[in-house]
């Protein structure tokens, strides 16, 4: 055995060796208890809906309603039917979309489309059913 390789034998690690294996250890402890607090905090509340309309837009003869639908609880909600009335002239116009998913505590847009020049006024929405998932 030469005398340099028992000297690197006797020094074990450097100090870089051993910054890198405690900074690996503290990265690996940090996403293990994110993982664990995620895991033990996760609610029950359920889907809760709210509804926000955007101001409508005119293109060939469609009145197009931006709508945006966020979703506050903490289960996801999927096939959310929303019904949005308004009113013009000749009465009330209602039109519809329905929203395919929406995870828990994140949004989702979508249009709804009125026929006819006329903007109707007092927009409304309302949700008509949705599943938990």
């Amino acid at each position: 055995m030469k005398p340099s390789d028992s000297t690197k034998q006797e020094r074990g690690k450097n100090g870089l060796e051993w910054a890198v294996f405690g900074l690996s250890s503290l990265l690996v402890a940090g996403v293990l208890a994110t993982l664990i607090h995620a895991a033990l905090t996760v609610g029950s509340d359920p889907a809760r809906l709210e509804i926000t309309l955007g101001e409508p837009l005119v293109s060939a003869e469609q009145i197009r309603v931006p709508v945006k639908v966020f979703n506050h609880g903490d289960v996801a909600a999927s096939s959310i039917e929303i019904e949005v009335t308004g009113e013009i002239a000749s009465g009330p116009q209602i039109s519809g979309v329905t929203v395919n998913f929406i995870p828990k505590r994140a949004s989702r847009s979508a249009w709804v489309s009125f026929s006819g020049g006329e903007i109707p006024r007092g927009l409304s929405a309302r949700i008509l059913g949705y599943e938990d998932l």
